[in-house]
């Protein structure tokens, strides 16, 4: 295999890859990472990585929680100090849509890992970012816990009713069927 195989393999990844040589300028990106930016490989290479993809505050000014950028670069400081993988946290990243698709953010979550490249002497020659779009496993999760809030609302409803029914100085029954068999009668 030559050289433009082994570019063209990176290239034609399925995987999101960025790569940055250690002053965090890009100098490579797989087409799927390009694809999920929404970016274009001659506007982003020999860019800054953190310079080209800074803050979330871009999309809200007043969100002063959100810190991808301070994240990721101490996880690349990690891996330049280290010389090992860093795994930071599932990050919050919104990517800008272009005006086609109407503009705006779209939300998206990212897993990402940090890993070293070495050169022949085993110094540190490059990094590489491969990312996973996780926004569906967090919405999912986001929904999961809103059932769940949802739920514990009717079961603390269904406990008042019940106590407000049994303990009431009325007689009452519930009455189930044609039969009218009795499913819960107060003493």
């Amino acid at each position: 295999m030559d050289t433009i195989d082994y570019k063209l393999l990176f290239e034609q990844s399925s995987e999101l890859l960025i790569v940055t040589d250690t002053k965090f300028s890009i100098v490579a990106v797989s087409d799927t990472y390009l694809k999920a930016t929404k970016t274009l490989r001659e506007n982003i290479t020999g860019q800054n990585i953190f310079e080209l993809f800074p803050d979330n505050s871009h999309d809200n000014p007043d969100n002063t929680t959100v810190h991808r950028n301070s994240k990721m670069r101490a996880s690349f400081n990690r891996v330049i100090k280290n010389k090992k993988e860093d795994t930071p946290a599932i990050l919050k990243y919104n990517i800008p849509k272009p005006q086609a698709e109407g503009g705006g953010f779209e939300v998206k979550y990212w897993r990402t890992v940090v890993s070293p490249m070495f050169d022949a002497n085993h110094k540190l020659k490059y990094i590489i970012q491969r990312s996973e779009d996780v926004t569906e496993n967090e919405a999912l999760t986001a929904q999961h816990g809103e059932d769940k809030k949802a739920l514990n609302i009717i079961e603390e409803s269904n406990k008042r009713y019940h106590t407000i029914l049994m303990e009431s100085p009325f007689a009452f029954s519930i009455m189930k069927g044609k039969e009218m068999l009795v499913t819960h009668a107060n003493n």
